[in-house]
């Protein structure tokens, strides 16, 4: 508990932190800069997720649902020992 309660203090100070330097230390060009990197890493983020969920949801469709991968594995290789 201790620690999720550093990392919330934490997270909380640096918050603090980050609005104070937006608010008093950027002017108006470095804030417009500021706004441009962030929706820039946005976008970013939601084309990776979107390639990312892609990938996956072809491949677990390809994999058999409800055990039947380990069933014909068994199968394949209780044929392999002769049975």
């Amino acid at each position: 508990m201790e620690i999720v309660k550093r990392v919330l203090m934490q997270a909380a100070v640096l918050g603090a932190a980050g609005a104070v330097v937006y608010k008093f230390f950027l002017d108006d060009a470095a804030r417009e800069d500021l706004k441009d990197a962030t929706l820039s890493t946005i976008e970013n983020i939601q084309g990776v997720y979107e390639k990312v969920s892609g990938f996956v949801e072809e491949h677990l469709d390809a994999v058999p649902s409800d055990g039947e991968a380990n069933l014909i594995r068994t199968k394949e290789q209780w044929a392999s020992i002769g049975y």
